[in-house]
């Protein structure tokens, strides 16, 4: 889409944050900084897991509070828009 199309839609519909819902700041992109501070990230070895039916699966967040929060939102209330931002965190 053209910058003049983003821009109406911005207007429109202002973009927020995927997990605590706060309207984001010009450059922020999905989330906002307080929840990049915030949030629970997982490093290194707490950040990767095996299993029966997969040899490995990695994830940046603990699946708890807001992280939790927002992929029932995306799962179950068709916020269909958080892809974009699990994407880019993956």
């Amino acid at each position: 889409m053209s910058g003049a199309v983003n821009w109406l839609l911005d207007l429109l519909f202002p973009p927020k944050c995927v997990f605590c819902g706060k309207l984001l700041s010009r450059g922020e992109l999905g989330f906002c900084g307080r929840c990049q501070k915030e949030l629970p990230w997982l490093e290194g070895a707490a950040a990767e897991r095996t299993g029966e039916f997969f040899e490995l699966c990695a994830s940046p967040l603990a699946y708890r509070d807001l992280v939790r929060d927002s992929i029932r939102r995306y799962k179950f209330k068709g916020r269909q828009g958080y892809h974009k931002t699990y994407g880019r965190l993956v």
